[in-house]
């Protein structure tokens, strides 16, 4: 004697399967690479440029400035800081690396090159307002200048 079960459900579970089967198929075609204007990009190898952001103008403080100088800065300059946005500003020219500590925040080091002269913008997000210390070390060959804003 054979037994047989009866499942209601089956024809629909058949159903589910193919569907789910046809839908894992093949993924549709895509284009090589669309910028977000839609537009195509010709090499997606070399992502587009994006447009330039207008950025609403902010007036900024200045905390202090060294003058172009060469080498470590003889003495640390010390000033109080808000929270928000602090901007360290360094220009370099000349073979070697900028040392530049923000104690008791952070250090970080901005390399130069003999006839270049580098220009970074280093963006700090102040929680707290404190006091502040600025050091900057760089090699005797290395002529750098610094801003400091808020």
């Amino acid at each position: 004697m054979a037994v047989r079960f009866r499942f209601p459900f089956a024809p629909f579970g058949v159903a589910a399967a193919l569907f789910f089967l046809i839908s894992c198929g093949s993924p549709p075609a895509e284009p090589d690479a669309i910028s977000s204007e839609g537009v195509k990009n010709p090499d997606p190898l070399q992502p587009e440029k994006p447009a330039s952001l207008s950025l609403p103008e902010v007036e900024l403080r200045q905390l202090t400035a060294i003058q172009p100088t060469k080498g470590a800065l003889d003495a640390a300059r010390s000033f109080p800081v808000k929270p928000g946005e602090l901007w360290i500003k360094l220009n370099c020219t000349g073979d070697g690396i900028v040392t530049v500590d923000v104690q008791p925040l952070v250090a970080f080091d901005i390399p130069c090159i003999e006839g270049e002269t580098n220009q970074t913008e280093n963006q700090l997000n102040l929680v707290k307002a404190r006091e502040i210390t600025l050091k900057v070390s760089a090699p005797e060959k290395v002529d750098w200048s610094l801003l400091a804003e808020q």
